[in-house]
């Protein structure tokens, strides 16, 4: 069959032609598939549309909150009634409890060129503080945390890593989920070394997993 040069079309409708595509294919990239599959919601189309994290969750990734900040968005310029307070995006700062915070203290004497992992067991927004220390030298830590929940048995999130090695560090950590959150050590040095874990606040337990 011959095609007539009127019947095929111009340079301009298929440069046309391929405008259109891209801006589809963009669109939908923005919109369906990085939220679905990525976890990445630039236009916020994929939270409206309940794709955000579809392929993350079929793959047992592990989910996070965000409890420990999230009241950035507190303006104060905002009219409210007389005697009402600001809207508060994130309510889960601040959690009542029935009980006083616990105070735990954890020794471990750790060998040179051995390891050691001390985990403390939270609810999620449950809040502690840390202090840890040796009693000489520095050692390599990695402070992190997981749960025995995901599916993905290899996943966690880390908090803090120090590979040249510290003396001690402190701080704080409201949980972004239920599960395991602590610390392991590695005595990097010549020298036998004691490290002392204090906890305060709210937390389940403690898991001591030895030295290896």
């Amino acid at each position: 069959m011959n095609t007539s040069p009127e019947s095929q079309p111009s340079a301009r409708q298929l440069v046309r032609a391929v405008v259109i595509a891209l801006v589809v294919a963009v669109t939908l990239l923005a919109t369906v598939i990085l939220p679905a599959e990525f976890g990445i919601d630039p236009l916020g189309t994929g939270r409206v549309l309940g794709l955000s994290g579809l392929g993350g969750a079929e793959q047992g990734a592990a989910a996070t909150t965000d409890v420990g900040g999230g009241n950035a968005k507190v303006d104060p310029n905002a009219v409210v009634a007389a005697g009402e307070p600001l809207p508060l995006p994130n309510p889960a700062v601040h959690q009542s409890a029935t009980s006083d915070p616990r105070s735990e203290t954890v020794t471990v004497s750790l060998p040179p060129g051995r390891e050691t992992e001390v985990k403390v067991v939270m609810k999620a927004d449950q809040t502690v503080l840390y202090t840890w220390h040796t009693d000489k030298g520095a050692v390599y830590f990695d402070f992190h945390g997981h749960s025995p929940e995901w599916t993905n048995r290899e996943a966690f999130v880390r908090y803090q890593e120090v590979k040249d090695g510290l003396p001690g560090a402190r701080g704080s950590l409201v949980a972004p989920f239920a599960g395991e959150h602590g610390w392991y050590w590695a005595n990097l040095t010549n020298e036998p070394m004691v490290i002392t874990l204090k906890l305060t606040g709210y937390f389940e337990g403690i898991k001591d997993y030895g030295v290896h």
